[in-house]
C-alpha cells in the first residue's frame, strides 16, 4: 500500500485540544522543509538501513524545532545500537520488542555559553 506523500492535520475533539500533525514521509525530507518551533513529542521510525550517522545529523537538524522538554522517540533495529544523541537530547528510557528497540530522549534547554550570547 502506497504511503500519503503530505503531511495531516488531525482534527481536534475540542478547540483547547492540541493539534497532531502526521508527516509520512522520509525524515530527511521533512527535515528540508520549515519547521515549526515547538514540537512536543516526534516519532522517528527510519529504515533499519539508514545509516548511523545520517540518523545522528537528523537528531541534530530537528532540535531546533522541539520544545522544551520535549519527548524524541527512535525506532531501530535492536542490533543497531543506542543512537548518538546530540546536545540538547538526553536518552530517557529504552524498550525492546524482539528485533526493534525503541529509544526515548527527552529535549533539555541547553545555556548559551558567554561567548555565543548576543
Amino acid at each position: 500500500m502506497p504511503r500519503e506523500r503530505t503531511a495531516r492535520r488531525l482534527p481536534s475533539p475540542r478547540a483547547t485540544s492540541p493539534s497532531i500533525d502526521v508527516a509520512p514521509v522520509a525524515v530527511r525530507s521533512w527535515l528540508g522543509h520549515a519547521l515549526p518551533s515547538s514540537l512536543d513529542v516526534v516519532l522517528l521510525d527510519p529504515p533499519y538501513e539508514l545509516a548511523d550517522d545520517d540518523l545522528d545529523g537528523d537528531l541534530a537538524a530537528l532540535l531546533p524545532a522541539l520544545a522544551p522538554d520535549a519527548l524524541v522517540v527512535v525506532e531501530r533495529r535492536t542490533s543497531s545500537g543506542e543512537p548518538t544523541w546530540p546536545p540538547g537530547l538526553a536518552l530517557e528510557a529504552t524498550k525492546s520488542y524482539g528485533d526493534t528497540v525503541l529509544w526515548w530522549a527527552r529535549h533539555e534547554d541547553q545555556p548559551v555559553a558567554p561567548d555565543q550570547a548576543s
